[in-house]
């Protein structure tokens, strides 16, 4: 079978916060605009990875087909558009003081949004459905026209910058952008508050590329200002949502008032880089309330070329989770709607999972379990269909609340002597002997899954903020064993 990483052990944990109580409003904590879904789309594509991103919560797809596409062909070469990923989004839950279960999730908008567009109110935890419609956009900015701006800048001859810099850069929403009303129709100062992350060169507090000022990649911990050394990509799309912008329609979640400011991004290299795509969600609490038993999670979608045939396992000290393909021939074309498949070359794919949210002392919590659901409405294993199953499956269990057990599909709630895990298929794809652990060893087929990466249970405290970086690696031409 195709391999990615070592293996390792499984470890278990017991389950926290099973209230079950029924979802309660109250005043403060149920405003809502009625912000309408977003339509925003756009593509990071700087190297040989082709992505397409909405801004909406979910990513990946264009409401209708896989739009991972690698390698990145030319739309317009004839070349098969293969794409290794089908959708993308971040799941939070946690329970409030009374019981109540909070949560928001994304997955194919087919019932509904728990995400809109849009920074909320940092007092109130709110917004306006002007301000849903206005943030409907995705903002771009290259690292050429970085690079052009910070020459000028640093001219000794000419002092400041003199040239035009580029649209992305005049219109990127950092606090304060004079230039930004002429670029997208609205003023920005009006919103006062920190959004996309930029390098301050007078340190002023207000961007403005006239002044030396360009986007950064942002990332908790790490010098933000430092004009010699700047950290940014040679392609970044920033966006932003929030999930109280309206009714949560998709998990009939109670709303967490959480703010989500995203930046995706990608390198044009010569090396694996190439092949790779990033993405930064920073997290802000608008709530007032102090949250229990919170856990975040990445959810995804892998679907490497043809889903029928596709195997996962995860890396549970790298955080990676990967898919691969069950055997030497990725159908192509795959099933009646016939999908581009990789063919006898076929790659592998994986999610790391770098950076999560932090334990009430400050400790990064690190990746608490990996779980799957498989492509189902009536299987146990299958899609939740209640804000208490998706709750469920970030906190490591199946959506009828069955603990994972190590051993065959992970789900086995007669054997009362099966090993309770957080963990799913953590061993090497091609280990075989005793305790080994994968879909390989247990010759799983046709599941179509859809894994979890998560960190929790913690406390999330009013007005705390959060991170959450992962990567994606592609990696081409994965031998058989």
């Amino acid at each position: 079978m195709s391999a990615m990483l070592l293996p390792f052990g499984m470890q278990a944990r017991e389950f926290v916060g099973d209230q079950n109580t029924p979802a309660k409003s109250n005043n403060a904590n149920s405003f809502r605009a009625n912000c309408t879904e977003s339509r925003s789309e756009t593509e990071l594509n700087i190297n040989n990875v082709r992505v397409r991103l909405r801004a909406g919560g979910d990513m990946w797809w264009d409401g209708n087909q896989a739009r991972y596409i690698v390698p990145n062909v030319d739309p317009a070469s004839g070349e098969p558009e293969i794409s290794a990923l089908f959708a993308g989004a971040i799941w939070l839950g946690a329970y409030d003081d009374g019981g109540n279960l909070i949560l928001a999730a994304q997955t194919y908008r087919s019932t509904g949004n728990d995400y809109w567009t849009g920074p909320l109110d940092p007092n109130l935890g709110t917004i306006e459905k002007t301000d849903c419609e206005r943030w409907d956009k995705h903002f771009t900015v290259y690292g050429d026209d970085i690079n052009a701006l910070r020459t000028d800048f640093l001219d000794p001859n000419s002092p400041g910058v003199q040239n035009t810099p580029s649209r992305g850069l005049l219109g990127w929403p950092g606090r304060g952008n004079p230039n930004f009303v002429s670029i997208h129709g609205f003023p920005i100062e009006q919103y006062n508050q920190d959004l996309a992350p930029f390098i301050d060169a007078n340190n002023d507090g207000i961007y403005n590329p006239y002044d030396g000022d360009h986007p950064i990649i942002e990332v908790a911990g790490c010098p933000q200002n430092d004009y010699n050394q700047p950290v940014y990509a040679d392609q970044m799309v920033w966006w932003v949502y929030n999930d109280n912008g309206n009714l949560h329609t998709q998990t009939n979640g109670i709303p967490m008032k959480m703010e989500v400011q995203v930046t995706a991004f990608g390198y044009s290299t010569t090396d694996a880089v190439n092949n790779m795509s990033f993405y930064r969600y920073k997290l802000l609490n608008r709530n007032t309330l102090s949250l229990n038993d919170t856990y975040f999670s990445l959810w995804s979608d892998p679907d490497l070329g043809c889903a029928n045939d596709d195997y996962i396992g995860c890396d549970t000290i790298t955080g990676l989770g990967y898919v691969y393909n069950q055997d030497a021939n990725d159908d192509n074309p795959c099933g009646t709607g016939g999908t581009p498949g990789y063919g006898s070359d076929i790659p592998a794919l994986g999610v790391d999972y770098f950076k999560g949210p932090l334990d009430s002392a400050g400790n990064q919590i690190g990746l608490s379990s990996f779980q799957y659901h498989i492509n189902s409405a009536s299987d146990p294993k299958g899609d939740p269909s209640s804000a208490l199953g998706y709750y469920r499956l970030i906190s490591g269990f199946w959506p009828n609340n069955t603990p994972i057990t190590a051993g065959g599909d992970g789900y086995d709630p007669s054997n009362t002597n099966a090993t309770p895990t957080s963990y799913v298929f953590p061993s090497f794809p091609n280990e075989t002997g005793g305790g080994a652990w994968s879909m390989c060893t247990e010759n799983l087929s046709g599941l179509d899954q859809r894994f979890l990466h998560t960190s929790g249970p913690f406390v999330l405290q009013p007005g705390r903020t959060n991170e959450m970086i992962s990567g994606v690696v592609w990696v081409p031409s994965i031998p058989d064993y």
